[in-house]
């Protein structure tokens, strides 16, 4: 059987989106996704489908955001950055308006009352240069991204519970004794609506199969990409919860 791959871009993934759900029900249609990108679609009401329509194959990858300055700058610790945003108008880069990155940012500023202004990047490769040269204060973007530009970042914290094995030596948030709800990047695949579960179980199958290779894995991980594996009801669980947690910082991502 031939196999294809496209690249369907726009929107944050809302093209791609939009194409699977009106796909034939068949499994031979399937994408990347990653979440909360369903989800916040889904929320403020800028399409057609929602997140739970869709339905997860298989899992491999759960990481949180890591927040980093410049290597000179004089914000080198997160408590500095709290002092400095209670000082004057401090700007943060995120990697896409009304994306999971935006939305973490939202948080912060909700949770810990930090008055912080944010300008929208499409992705690292535009926020990083922005911070380096002096354009933003700060940017939030992915643990793997940012372990490559060690030696032009600095980081100081990381948004979710546990440490990043991508940036071990970066403390989280909550060592800090700052709590705030952490909204992780779950990457995974998932098919259309109503593909039948022997269908799902078989696609469900060959990506376990895949990800036996332990290449694939030495590979991610020069990357800075650490795989966990994840099934569907551990997916859907967790964008369930997601989609609870943008409901309350819709009203933010304008």
């Amino acid at each position: 059987m031939k196999t294809s791959l496209g690249y369907v871009l726009g929107a944050g993934g809302r093209v791609a989106r939009s194409k699977l759900h009106t796909a034939r029900s068949d499994g031979y249609m399937m994408m990347t996704e990653s979440a909360p990108g369903g989800a916040i679609d889904e929320v403020i009401g800028r399409a057609g489908y929602k997140a739970s329509e869709f339905i997860p194959i298989y899992g491999w990858s759960v990481v949180s955001w890591q927040l980093c300055v410049k290597k000179d700058s004089p914000i080198q610790t997160f408590q500095q950055f709290v002092d400095e945003c209670k000082k004057r108008r401090v700007v943060v880069a995120t990697i896409g308006r009304s994306g999971s990155s935006h939305i973490q940012l939202a948080a912060l500023q909700k949770e810990l009352s930090l008055p912080f202004g944010m300008v929208h990047f499409e992705g690292s490769g535009k926020a990083y240069p922005a911070v380096m040269g002096g354009h933003v204060d700060a940017a939030i973007s992915g643990p793997g991204s940012g372990s490559r530009m060690r030696d032009s970042l600095h980081f100081l914290a990381v948004t979710g519970e546990t440490r990043e094995q991508a940036l071990p030596e970066v403390p989280t948030l909550t060592e800090l004794g700052f709590r705030v709800t952490p909204i992780d990047q779950i990457w995974y695949a998932m098919a259309t609506p109503k593909v039948p579960d022997d269908r799902i179980a078989i696609l469900s199958n060959a990506f376990a199969k895949a990800f036996e290779d332990k290449t694939l894995w030495e590979q991610m991980q020069k990357a800075g990409e650490y795989l966990k594996l994840l099934t569907r009801p551990q997916v859907e669980e967790m964008v369930g919860k997601q989609a609870e947690v943008i409901e309350k910082y819709k009203e933010l991502l304008g």
